[in-house]
Formats: structure tokens, C-alpha cells, sequence
């Protein structure tokens, strides 16, 4: 109910008046699938055509799918947009720098490397190598680390020194032990305004907007209120 798509349609159901008849199944998976088909190749396209006056970069990023499958995924973006280009199936591939490269190779090739501006992937080191492959096959293309890569691994940096760490895994352990009974986190939020921010492995940065979602006024007093409460002192958890 909260999809801002689901409400558009709905609007968009309700101005075609009571007399409206939804499409039947056959004509939703031939007719109107195809003409959704040729609506979207012709958008993707115009933003194709764009690439030849200010260029695009290209964007390659891995990761699994819900098989477990390790995937490369490769898109183009620009001012006018992002459209995907690929998605390669690594298992049994080793993915050295030479494997990632002849997939963006294949894609720029595709684009016409006149169109292509920059190259941006995350720091790995077989990234690293790809993307001086790339400057070195064309020297107008740049090379360009993914930022929030780089900023998720100076938080990971941080995260190692000692008071940090200290710090960290306390509010986790908090957060843990609040969150993991259904009976503790009712509890918290009859006292909060506001919700606590679960632990994340995926990104280190997420660690610290835990931390300071936990700092936070609203959750702060909320679990001031909660353990100096007569329900906290009856509570046997």
C-alpha cells in the first residue's frame, strides 16, 4: 500500500470512472506486454541517441542473487538516465582484473567508446586492474572509484581502532537485546518515538548511523524511560 506506484495507479484507475473493464489476462501477457516492450526499447533508445552529444558512464558493480549466484551487473547512466546493459553470471569464473575487463570491454565496444566518458567501479583490486586496462585500451576514458566505496571503507578503518570498537559493539549488543523478544520491543516502543536501527555486515557506514540513531533524543529517552519503568522492574525476560 505504501508503493508510490500502486497509489498512481489507482488515481489513474479511479479517473477512468465506474465503466472501466481491467484487460484480460491474454491481452495483458501479448497485446499490451508488447506495446509496454516497444514503449521501453524506444525511451532506452532516445537516451542512446544522447550519448553521442555528452557521453555516459559506465557502471559495473557485482553481486548474488537469490540462487546465491555471483552476478556482474553493468549499466549506463547519464543526465537523461540509467539503463541496463548487462548481467553476467560469474560461478566458476574466477574474476580477475583480465575477466572484468573483457566484460566492459564488450560493453563499451557496444556503446562506441567515443560515447563513453568514464569507467566507475567499487576499490577492489581486480577493479583497479580492469580500470587501467580500460585507460590503457583508451586513453579518453577515465577511471573513476565508486565514492560511497571508498567512504564505506575509511568508516571500516575507523571502525577498527579500539574505542570505536568498543563503542560499536555495546550499542549493538543494546540494540540486540531490545530488538531480538517481540515482548522487549513493544515495550520500547510504547516509551519511543522513534525506531532503532537494526545492525548491518553489508556496510560499515550503516554501523554508525546505528549509533547515532541510538543517540538520538527520541531513542535515547525512549530507553531511559523504559528501563526506570514499573513494566521494565515486572518484567522477568
Amino acid at each position: 500500500m505504501g508503493s508510490t506506484y500502486f497509489r498512481e495507479l489507482i488515481k489513474v484507475v479511479a479517473l477512468a470512472g465506474p465503466s472501466y473493464e481491467p484487460p484480460s489476462p491474454n491481452q495483458l501477457r501479448k497485446r499490451h506486454l508488447n506495446e509496454e516492450v516497444k514503449y521501453v526499447e524506444n525511451e532506452i533508445m532516445q537516451i542512446r541517441e544522447k550519448w553521442k552529444t555528452i557521453g555516459c558512464t559506465v557502471v559495473s558493480d557485482g553481486w548474488s542473487d537469490t540462487k546465491n549466484r555471483p552476478i556482474i551487473n553493468v549499466m549506463a547512466t547519464s543526465a537523461y538516465g540509467t539503463v541496463f546493459l548487462k548481467s553476467v553470471d560469474t560461478s566458476g569464473e574466477y574474476k580477475s582484473g583480465e575477466y572484468i575487463f573483457k566484460i566492459l570491454k564488450d560493453v563499451i565496444l557496444d556503446i562506441g567508446p567515443s560515447n563513453v566518458v568514464q569507467v566507475c567501479m567499487d576499490n577492489a583490486t581486480n577493479c583497479i586492474v580492469a580500470g587501467r586496462m580500460i585507460e590503457k585500451e583508451w586513453p579518453m576514458i577515465f577511471f573513476t572509484r565508486c565514492t560511497c566505496h571508498c567512504l564505506d571503507l575509511l568508516f571500516e578503518d575507523i571502525g577498527k581502532c579500539a574505542w570505536v570498537h568498543d563503542v560499536l559493539k555495546l550499542a549493538t549488543k543494546v540494540i540486540v537485546f531490545i530488538t531480538r523478544k517481540q515482548y522487549s520491543l513493544a515495550m520500547f516502543r510504547k516509551f519511543s518515538e522513534k525506531e532503532l536501527l537494526k545492525p548491518s555486515t553489508t556496510r560499515f557506514a550503516y554501523s554508525f548511523i546505528m549509533l547515532s540513531n541510538l543517540l538520538d533524543d527520541r531513542v535515547k529517552g525512549g530507553l531511559r524511560r523504559m528501563v526506570v519503568s514499573e513494566q521494565w522492574c515486572q518484567w522477568k525476560g
